[in-house]
């Protein structure tokens, strides 16, 4: 028998080292095959991978083990607590200058290459310009490394996810969140940037770096189809300001493209389209609930200021708030959190608020392949006990939705919406305007735009992305695919 007593004392720590570094892998691999497997990850904002089905096939090409190694790291036991901690040491990590902090690591790697766009393409909207950093740093007496493409070292990270949700218990109704205003330059909270976002106080912004470029790539997009379908139907363009354009400090401005400026841009190529212009709709209102502080998107309270913007356009006057039904979903963290893990953020949580409309309405759902895949809802009450609070908005993403005015419309006419995410909280408010409303996530949308106008009948065309997707060129080729589809 072993005597332990008689070995030195480095072994004998050594095999307790052993002894229970092994105890605590045999318990977690136990523990991993009784306790619950989720599907959702509410810290990382996204679904996590399921058991693999087992095949011949799977198994001989070696697919059926990596995803199951995939399954079990995602569902490892208290798996977002453990991340929770990583990120929060990596808080401690970085350099400091004033009162941003930078995080110096691989910004996500360069713009992806495809043939479709040229080589020197800086159609990222999400792309730090990292020019004017290395500048702001140098002046500060710090030597930074910057390439002469300036964004051409970030990507679009913002590909439009509206899964963002947490399940954290209820709001009140009128929200007690706190403003997210803009800061004079003398404030001394302190700013974090990871990769292209920014955390200032407690609230954070993905960076924008939109491109003239791919601007121009936008408008023809539009173009082409108001010019598809001529007589037919009446195209509108409504682009979404992000938060980044209102509630940056003034001077950390040069950091972030002027969003305004790129709207004017695509607004002067428009030929036959009609612009919605809610940047200064937005910017009377910016002391307001605009923008969730941990997500990436606006709020209702946003999507309504533009909803009445849309609305004078068309030459029609916009129902109030008050004729709508406030809902308070709950409180989440969104994308932003999800991406930095940010102590300042994990403080002080989001709220999400629908606002559902008067009369009734049939709505139906459908999936990528235009068959119908069930009954959907305006504004799903359900989503409070969720934990993806986002399908509160027309049930979420479906490829296609549509919803018939069952009452009398305010007016006579049918709606396509050709949208991502941005406009899933936009869209209850047209409910009682129109006769029948068709919601179209670009991304996924089975149909082509001319032969889908025809056949519905189709009297006005609104195509409502947020800044990004208009410099992003998924999203340009999303439209462009709809536009063009024989």
């Amino acid at each position: 028998m072993l005597r332990l007593k008689a070995l030195p004392a480095d072994e004998i720590r050594s095999l307790a080292f052993v002894a229970v570094f092994t105890t605590v892998l045999a318990a977690g691999g136990l523990l991993s095959l009784v306790h619950d497997k989720p599907a959702f990850s509410p810290l990382e904002k996204r679904r996590l991978a399921p058991v693999p089905a087992l095949s011949a096939g799977a198994w001989a090409s070696g697919r059926f083990t990596r995803g199951l190694s995939i399954h079990y790291a995602d569902t490892f036991p208290f798996r977002d607590d453990l991340l929770g901690w990583h990120h929060r040491f990596d808080e401690w990590k970085g350099f400091r200058y004033d009162d941003m902090k930078v995080y110096f690591q691989a910004p996500g790697g360069s713009v992806a290459e495809d043939d479709d766009w040229d080589e020197d393409d800086e159609e990222t909207g999400g792309a730090f310009n990292w020019g004017a950093l290395a500048g702001g740093l140098v002046r500060h007496g710090t030597a930074a490394r910057a390439t002469s493409g300036e964004r051409r070292l970030a990507q679009t990270t913002v590909k439009p996810d509206p899964r963002a949700a947490d399940a954290q218990g209820k709001g009140t109704p009128g929200g007690g969140n706190p403003v997210v205003r803009e800061v004079p330059p003398e404030d001394n909270r302190k700013v974090e940037k990871l990769q292209n976002v920014v955390v200032y106080g407690d609230a954070a912004f993905y960076i924008y770096g939109g491109s003239t470029k791919s601007a121009d790539r936008y408008a023809a997009v539009l173009n082409k189809a108001a010019s598809t379908l001529g007589a037919r139907a009446k195209v509108y363009s409504l682009m979404v300001p992000t938060a980044v354009e209102y509630y940056l400090p003034a001077k950390y401005r040069s950091f972030s493209n002027s969003q305004r400026d790129l709207m004017r841009h695509v607004f002067g190529r428009l030929q036959s389209v009609t612009a919605v212009d809610v940047h200064q709709t937005l910017a009377s209102h910016k002391d307001e609930y605009l923008y969730y502080r941990t997500d990436h998107h606006w709020t209702s309270l946003g999507a309504f200021y533009a909803y009445e913007e849309f609305a004078r356009t068309l030459g029609y006057k916009a129902n109030p708030l008050s004729a709508y039904q406030e809902i308070v979903i709950g409180k989440f963290w969104g994308t932003m959190y999800a991406a930095t893990r940010s102590s300042a953020l994990a403080r002080h949580s989001d709220t999400v608020t629908a606002y559902k409309p008067a009369g009734r309405y049939t709505v139906k759902n459908f999936d990528s392949a235009g068959r119908p895949a069930g009954d959907g809802a305006i504004v799903l009450e359900a989503a409070k006990n969720m934990s993806d609070k986002f399908v509160a908005f027309i049930t979420g993403d479906h490829p296609y939705i549509r919803i018939v005015n069952d009452g009398t419309p305010r007016r006579a006419k049918k709606l396509l919406v050709l949208k991502e995410s941005f406009g899933n909280p936009f869209v209850p408010f047209l409910a009682p305007d129109f006769q029948e409303i068709h919601v179209a996530d670009i991304r996924t949308f089975p149909y082509g735009l001319l032969d889908f106008v025809t056949s519905h009948g189709i009297h006005e065309v609104l195509i409502i992305n947020n800044m990004f997707s208009v410099c992003d060129p998924d999203r340009i080729r999303n439209l462009k695919r709809i536009v063009e589809h024989e």
